[in-house]
């Protein structure tokens, strides 16, 4: 009978010490460090204090702290035997802390929790992020249930933070949620978001992502999204200072995060993204299709026609296809920023079989009109009226580099290019080229004067740290090989023959011969000279031979030089010549000449010796239509005296003259005309 009195009273000290520790303010106070202890232990993720703990039979009161900076507090009824319970509850701050980020955010929620452990209902609002936020659910065997929010403007800025992310940017988030149950793998349930007052952070976005765009962009969206089973719908749109986005029938699904979604991308003005481009592009631009995530690759597919024709590309991970048909290449090149210098059309396709290290396939072909006026106006190079051009184009794109194979058909010449190598790593360039030109006549836009005949000319272009171009041809019966180092050209002219060289030129045939000769022109000063050696060399028929033969009996072109020199220095608009000709008992030299390449002016005074006489002559006018005259000398007066004399009318004259010259008068007129007569 002891035994049991004393295990009586052993039981009444536990069941007091148990209402002790429970019920009274220092038995709660000895229970905090292993409340404290088990908070710390089970959530790792924040810190989890309680400051203060007031249990009673039936109600209770906590005071808590998270993270030493959120204060909640709650207290109201609770029933230990039943465990139901009604609590009335406060969360309030004015900074939210965790390890990294620290945020002056003011945030005071007051709500209501009730119910037992096994169903709970819980509703709250208030301010939290600049918002006003209500919200309320039920936890039945702790999985939420009957969910409802709304968020009214809540500030998008100290969101991002607090979920860990960089703030790219500002405003106001507007959220209404209903979800009947709260389950990963079949949710259900619908959402509307909207977001206004939005501008982007354009510095942060410079800084992590490398892309450049204007202060203050605006930006605003409004999204739908609704929940069943393990796919989520998805509607809306994004609009911005830089172009707008449409989602339609978008579904994501929770188990496999694939995702599809049709997609337009409008922007009304492409100028808009010249901070992102560096280019000045124009007008509007739309493109439509459809974006996927299947098995965590991309897929882009899309179809413009702002171009004109028809624009199709289809992105899938690594790779691109792209096909251009018909595009109008004059608003191509609208929308490119660049003036209107082509009109027709433009076809190509794109295949990159790999976008991370450029491997691919291409080709392109351009059919359409210059716009001359243009091309003038831009580049001060006259095409005529009328300028066609048929381009074709293709290649591969690979290591780095890109090879090609062009043919470019125009109005004034034809070249071909089979092997056309860019080096995108080093930004060099190196091509072969076949330039065929069937009618030099044709030219004459560029040139300012009309050519004759043909030229077809081959060699290589290098560009790299400088530009050049080397070049041969068999032209004029002889041969020519040039080279361009940026503006300085040098060419070796070896067999030419002259007469051809100025058939081309369309100049008067006055001279045949075999020339060797050496060219230097600077294309940017316009200067430049010429060293000629001519070999054969024979004057042709022209207005001074007709002149000497007449007058002065003289065959100027049965005459023949070797080893004759003719030099040239060029200005831009003009040639200053002299010409050096001589065989053992003649010559022919013009020691100062000067052509007008503009005009076609010609100024030169020519020395001769034939057949033992000294003659002189000068040489006006133009080339096209030069005025030769003579100088008189003795020879040639005694020449046309004698030609005059023994002429029917010479003789004629004569007889009558010689009567009249009888008289006093006559015979101081005979004196005058110095013996002619």
């Amino acid at each position: 009978m002891r035994f049991f009195i004393i295990l009586f009273l052993l039981i009444i000290l536990f069941i007091q010490g148990l209402l002790f520790v429970a019920f009274t303010a220092t038995g709660n106070d000895m229970l905090l460090p292993y409340i404290n202890s088990y908070l710390r232990d089970n959530i790792p993720a924040a810190k989890v204090e309680v400051l203060k703990l007031r249990l009673k039979p039936s109600s209770v009161g906590i005071l808590a702290k998270v993270n030493d900076s959120i204060d909640i507090k709650a207290k109201g009824k609770f029933d230990i035997l039943s465990q139901d319970f009604n609590v009335n509850y406060i969360v309030d701050t004015h900074e939210i802390k965790t390890p990294t980020i620290t945020i002056k955010e003011h945030i005071n929620i007051k709500g209501n929790a009730q119910g037992s452990p096994e169903a709970i209902k819980i509703n709250g609002k208030g301010l939290a992020f600049e918002s006003n936020i209500v919200y309320a659910l039920s936890l039945i065997e702790n999985v939420p249930q009957d969910i409802k929010v709304h968020i009214e403007k809540a500030n998008i800025q100290n969101l991002l933070v607090v979920a860990g992310q960089k703030p790219y940017a500002k405003g106001l988030l507007t959220l209404h949620a209903i979800m009947p149950k709260l389950d990963p793998d079949n949710p259900q349930g619908d959402a509307k978001l909207i977001i206004s007052h939005g501008i982007l952070n354009s510095k942060l976005i410079k800084d992590d992502f490398n892309i450049s765009i204007a202060k203050n962009t605006k930006y605003s969206a409004g999204f739908r999204a609704s929940a069943k089973e393990e796919n989520i719908a998805i509607t809306g749109k994004i609009l911005s200072d830089l172009a707008n986005l449409t989602l339609n029938n978008g579904i994501y699904n929770l188990k496999n995060s694939n995702l599809s979604s049709d997609y337009i991308v409008d922007i009304s003005d492409l100028k808009k993204l010249k901070s992102i481009t560096e280019a000045d592009l124009k007008g509007k631009f739309k493109v439509a299709g459809k974006v996927m995530v299947k098995d965590t690759i991309p897929e882009v597919t899309g179809t413009s026609e702002s171009f004109g024709g028809k624009t199709t590309f289809a992105y899938k991970g690594d790779t691109l296809n792209a096909k251009l048909s018909k595009i109008e290449t004059a608003t191509l090149l609208h929308k490119l920023g660049q003036p209107n210098y082509i009109g027709g059309n433009t076809n190509a396709n794109i295949k990159l079989s790999s976008i991370k290290n450029l491997n691919g396939t291409f080709n392109a072909q351009v059919v359409g009109a210059v716009n001359t006026k243009i091309v003038k106006k831009e580049f001060d190079t006259d095409l005529g009226k009328k300028f066609y051009i048929n381009s074709g184009v293709k290649g591969d794109i690979k290591e780095q580099k890109v090879f090609t194979h062009l043919i470019l058909k125009t109005t004034m010449a034809n070249i071909k290019a089979t092997n056309a190598i860019y080096d995108i790593k080093k930004q060099s360039f190196s091509s072969n080229y076949l330039i065929d030109i069937p009618d030099m006549g044709k030219l004459q836009p560029i040139s300012g004067k009309q050519f004759k005949g043909d030229m077809q000319i081959n060699g290589n272009i290098k560009k790299d740290k400088n530009l050049i171009v080397s070049g041969h041809g068999k032209e004029f019966g002889g041969s020519i090989d040039f080279k361009l180092l940026n503006d300085d050209f040098k060419a070796d002219v070896q067999g030419a023959t002259v007469s051809k060289v100025m058939h081309m030129l369309d100049y008067p045939q006055v001279l045949e011969a075999l020339s060797k000769a050496k060219v230097n022109y600077n294309i940017a000063t316009g200067k430049g000279d010429m060293v000629a050696t001519l070999d054969n060399a024979q004057i042709l028929p022209n207005q001074l031979t007709k002149l000497l033969k007449e007058y002065g009996d003289i065959d100027l072109t049965s005459q023949k030089y070797n080893n004759s020199k003719f030099l040239a220095k060029i200005t831009k608009n003009l040639i200053n010549f002299s010409l050096d000709a001589r065989n053992k008992n003649n010559y022919f030299v013009i020691k100062k000449g000067a052509l007008d390449k503009i005009t076609g002016a010609i100024n030169a005074t020519v020395d001769m010796k034939i057949q033992g006489k000294d003659l002189k002559a000068t040489v006006r006018g133009t080339v096209d239509n030069p005025k030769v005259s003579l100088d008189a000398s003795e020879y040639l007066k005694n020449m046309a005296k004698d030609k005059i004399l023994k002429s029917e009318a010479g003789k004629k004259a004569k007889k009558l003259i010689k009567k009249k010259l009888k008289s006093k008068t006559g015979k101081q007129l005979k004196d005058l005309a110095g013996g002619m007569f």
